[in-house]
């Protein structure tokens, strides 16, 4: 289907799609763009364990070839010794055209998680720019199940939003834009989308939440698909991730083989990208028509994909 990375768009940042309508009816031509400097990025060296060698034969002798390779080896979360914590910045790019970055910081501990970043989104209406500056948190417990989504969008004429979520006892209590709505999900298979970043989660979480390689979760959407309070959790969105083989991909002169998931929901299919409990890149649509959106910290000038001998995908 066509466009179809818009509409990937949409399901992450269901908010972002209702400032935007607005502010499409209300820009005028004569409105100065808002000014957002874009966020810089801190560039991190690639772990050498994350390296693909030259010689794919080669191998330390004191090393037990019957074991797991590490990029398949995640801990449980909920275990004393899988507190974790890390952060990143990513850019996005749809059709090849870079739209915005955004800096997030995962904390889990043994009884909470914390997920919050900080970013905007840039868009081209006819002669002006429209820049949408956001913040948001995702609190949990311990085996990551959500119970608070905060969210705020700064835009121009007017066009601000916030977003308050409380989750729990099977049901999601959403204060949006000042209206009120209640959602039924599975608490324990919750999966919240605000912004980009709320994928950073993923890798994580799919450990705790697989069986047999796919993990199936309810898509709380905030701000997104309209009629969904007080519809029982039949209205709730379903998402399914999958593991895959790994994957290999092309950074400068460097190559990589990361962890590779197929997550697919109603909306279509993507593959997100992953090494053990970082994420890395999430990535839909074609050549023609897509989304990417990567860790710009540590790939600066994208990478490549590589599909098949002779045949790559460049991101961005």
């Amino acid at each position: 289907m066509r466009k179809r990375w818009k509409v990937v768009l949409l399901i992450v940042m269901g908010v972002l799609a209702l400032v935007v309508g607005g502010l499409l009816l209300a820009l005028r031509l004569s409105s100065p763009p808002l000014s957002v400097s874009p966020i810089s990025a801190e560039r991190k060296d690639l772990p050498e364990a994350w390296l693909v060698p030259d010689d794919p034969s080669a191998f330390d002798a004191s090393e037990d070839r019957t074991s797991e390779p590490p990029s398949s080896v995640v801990d449980d979360p909920t275990d004393d010794s899988a507190s974790f914590s890390t952060s990143g910045t990513l850019a996005f790019v749809g059709d090849g055209r870079s739209f915005g970055e955004e800096s997030y910081e995962l904390v889990i501990a043994d009884d909470a998680m914390t997920l919050t970043s900080f970013g905007h989104f840039r868009f081209k209406v006819l002669v002006a720019t429209i820049n949408i500056a956001f913040e948001q948190r995702l609190v949990g417990d311990g085996d990551l199940r959500p119970s608070l989504y905060e969210a705020s969008f700064d835009a121009p004429l007017g066009f601000d939003r916030t977003v308050h979520s409380e989750i729990a006892d099977g049901r999601a209590v959403i204060l949006s834009g000042g209206e009120h709505s209640e959602i039924e999900l599975d608490v324990d298979r919750a999966f919240v989308i605000g912004t980009f970043g709320a994928y950073a989660l993923l890798p994580v979480l799919f450990p705790l939440r697989e069986e047999g390689g796919i993990a199936s979760f309810d898509l709380l959407v905030l701000g997104g698909p309209p009629n969904q309070e007080d519809q029982g959790p039949d209205a709730v969105p379903r998402m399914t991730v999958e593991r895959i083989p790994d994957v290999e991909i092309r950074v400068a002169d460097a190559v990589l083989s990361v962890d590779a998931y197929v997550v697919t929901s109603g909306f279509g299919q993507s593959t997100l990208l992953a090494k053990e409990k970082e994420f890395l890149g999430f990535v839909s649509g074609d050549e023609e028509e897509s989304l990417r959106v990567y860790r710009v910290d540590y790939f600066p000038d994208g990478f490549e994909i590589l599909t098949d001998p002779g045949e790559s995908q460049a991101i961005p």
